[in-house]
């Protein structure tokens, strides 16, 4: 069963007040700048600080930090998205599967980020023994894109499963 990466390139908010360090790749400067707004933290410095966490496998912190985000702006799909990837690689899969539900739920996304989630969504169903369910989520990762090698790969073994 293969994963699908996050969505992180997708959120394109307007540049954080601690930027530029994260893209000079100083994640324990730009980690001090965020946590330094304080007040005037917005979710989209969260969500970058999240990101940031993700991309160096600090998975405890990308949670805290995505769920900062969705504090500050319960809307912000992107983090919804990115929260219920970082939730299944810490083995909560039941708010990870609903943190997929709900980000799916938030927004139309392109194919390829629809067929990511769904299929996601379905290794986590079939990780739990839920075959049927996961089932339809592959179905629909390979609905949204046809492309998605790792969704029909995902789906054919689950129906071998059936």
């Amino acid at each position: 069963v293969r994963r699908s990466a996050d969505c992180a390139h997708l959120c394109r908010p307007p540049p954080p007040m601690c930027d530029s360090l994260r893209q000079q790749g100083a994640h324990a400067a730009h980690t001090a700048c965020v946590a330094g707004l304080g007040a005037s933290l917005t979710a989209a410095d969260a969500f970058h600080a999240a990101s940031s966490h993700s991309s160096l496998g600090d998975a405890p912190e990308a949670a805290r930090w995505y769920e900062r985000a969705l504090h500050l702006r319960p809307s912000f799909a992107e983090a919804r998205l990115n929260l219920a990837a970082v939730l299944a690689t810490l083995r909560r899969p039941a708010e990870a599967e609903e943190s997929y539900r709900a980000a799916l739920a938030m927004r139309t996304w392109p194919p390829s980020v629809a067929a990511a989630a769904h299929n996601n969504l379905g290794v986590l169903l079939r990780e739990g023994g839920r075959t049927s369910e996961a089932t339809a989520a592959f179905a629909a990762a390979v609905a949204a894109d046809p492309t998605l090698a790792t969704a029909e790969a995902n789906l054919e073994d689950a129906r071998g499963d059936a």
